[in-house]
């Protein structure tokens, strides 16, 4: 009588891609010889909070997530060649 393998087959035992978008903009300005580009840098801009790590050892913890995405992020930067 031969046996058959069971198990979680398909996307059951797969968390949801990850969807995130960053974005950068950014502007040149010019005084003389020296260069000034200020930056404005959005990160995660939809807020996901997507699963990173999980526990997959078998137990009371079993399928914990320890680690999701950081959440929206602004920042402000500049850069100055001379």
């Amino acid at each position: 009588m031969a046996r058959g393998i069971t198990g979680r087959f398909g996307k059951e035992g797969f968390e949801d891609r990850s969807k995130q978008l960053d974005l950068r903009f950014a502007k040149n300005f010019r005084f003389g010889r020296t260069r000034i580009r200020g930056m404005f840098d959005i990160y995660n801009i939809f807020n996901g909070s997507n699963i990173g790590v999980m526990v997959t050892r078998f137990g009371h913890a079993w399928l914990r997530p320890t680690e999701v995405m950081a959440g929206r992020l602004v920042k402000f930067g500049a850069q100055v060649d001379f």
